[in-house]
């Protein structure tokens, strides 16, 4: 029904994808992306910042039943492996320049 079978996805069950489809509607377009769905769906983190500091962490509450309901792509591990060295790449160069230094690529042979 909503062109593609939600089931496939790993840990969504019939009654899942049924309350993803009663949730949400059958239009997943009026989302532009799976950040802006999961931000509407209140999943994104909640931290509490006070000088800085994580004081607190948590999720929004919501009244959202559903969780994932967007055409699923399966983007493999090669994705987040990559995803995950650019966040350690973006961390090490703001802590270099923390503390003074800059970091520079090695030539690639």
């Amino acid at each position: 029904m909503t062109g593609t079978d939600l089931t496939r996805i790993d840990g969504i069950d019939v009654m899942t994808a049924t309350t993803v489809i009663s949730e949400a509607g059958w239009d997943m377009s009026k989302w532009e992306t799976e950040n802006h769905f999961v931000s509407w769906l209140r999943l994104c983190p909640d931290n509490r910042i006070s000088g800085e500091k994580i004081i607190g962490k948590g999720r929004l509450r919501t009244n959202n039943r559903a969780r994932y309901g967007m055409k699923y792509v399966d983007r493999g591990a090669e994705f987040y492996d990559a995803e995950h060295r650019q966040r350690q790449i973006k961390h090490l160069k703001w802590k270099a320049a923390k503390l003074g230094y800059q970091i520079v690529q090695a030539p690639t042979a």
